[in-house]
């Protein structure tokens, strides 16, 4: 190379418009890309430190996942914690009273015959069972036990509710990442925030779908063309059994199978 070629090869690199944009972080040979600084973040106070804290670090990482700082500017706006969610949070039913309690409690008379007529009442059943090979009287079953057969859906801010179970850091992997699905959906333009209301622990519709089994799995039943798990009841039986085919349901087969276990004795010392 002559003098005169390396000069304009040099000059060229300094008219870079990348020259002017400060560090650089190489994500590979050759492969340059611009420093950017970490998104400013202008939320109010809520009144509670550790939420502040945990909110503006979670605002950070969901702009760099690839969300939108305007919907996040709208929706975490003026984001509380709810103490009420934490409260159940700590004294979940499944776990605070002895399973066989539970069980009576949840598989009643009434429920089982409330779910034959319901089973009986609806013929999408059977196409979603010809469909997905999961048993009706299975969806059913889920169906009371998850929303007493879409009478119960919750009436918690999901968006809230996610926020508040991250900030308390018992299980905020979770929560983040259930909250990051459930902006996605707003921010989809498939369902506004008011319309995402569930569990205290976020689970939505009749079939009570977190946010992110929500985005894997949930389909349209009724043929409208949308996946409206809280006012119709086939998109949500469909979903269930969408969600069980992807996990592993064998069609044809028992719900149960035998376990047969044997107990190691062992002394501890």
């Amino acid at each position: 190379m002559d003098r005169r070629s390396f000069l304009v090869l040099l000059v060229a690199g300094c008219a870079d418009p990348a020259a002017n944009l400060g560090p650089q972080l190489a994500l590979g040979p050759g492969v340059p890309t611009p420093y950017r600084p970490e998104p400013a973040v202008d939320l109010p106070p809520s009144g509670s430190p550790t939420f502040d804290a945990w909110l503006k670090d979670f605002y950070v990482k969901a702009v760099k996942a690839g969300l939108p700082s305007d919907l996040l500017d709208r929706e975490l706006r003026g984001l509380t914690p709810n103490d009420r969610i934490s409260a159940l949070d700590s004294r979940q039913p499944e776990f605070s009273r002895p399973v066989s309690d539970y069980i009576r409690g949840v598989v009643t008379d009434d429920r089982i015959a409330i779910g034959a007529r319901r089973r009986d009442a609806l013929p999408v059943l059977a196409q979603i069972e010809a469909r997905h090979g999961v048993p009706r009287n299975v969806l059913v079953a889920i169906w009371g036990l998850e929303s007493g057969f879409g009478a119960i859906l919750g009436d918690f801010d999901v968006i809230r509710a996610m926020a508040t179970l991250a900030a308390d850091g018992r299980r905020r992997e979770f929560a983040e990442d259930q909250l990051m699905a459930a902006l996605k959906i707003i921010g989809s333009g498939e369902f506004p925030r008011s319309r995402l209301v569930g569990s205290w622990a976020g689970a939505m519709g009749q079939t009570q779908f977190i946010p992110t089994t929500f985005l894997a799995t949930a389909i349209d039943g009724d043929g409208d063309g949308r996946r409206d798990l809280w006012d119709s009841s086939a998109d949500a039986l469909a979903s269930a059994a969408n969600l069980l085919s992807k996990a592993g349901w064998r069609r044809g087969e028992s719900w149960h199978i035998k376990i047969i276990s044997r107990i190691k004795k062992t002394t501890c010392n």
